[in-house]
């Protein structure tokens, strides 16, 4: 029973310590994102000048 209840705790910390790592990248993917529209729109006010 003990080898079991750590095996568990083993699989369920690295289960957590995923959903912290995809939580992490999600947000930075959402800031960077909205750090890069502006940065577009410049870009596609200039798009007719490469034409």
């Amino acid at each position: 029973m003990k080898f079991a209840t750590l095996a568990f705790n083993s699989c369920l910390m690295n289960l957590l310590c995923s959903r912290v790592k995809m939580v992490f990248v999600y947000r930075e993917a959402r800031k960077k994102y909205r750090q890069a529209q502006p940065i577009v729109s410049e870009l596609e006010k200039n798009l007719p000048e490469f034409s």
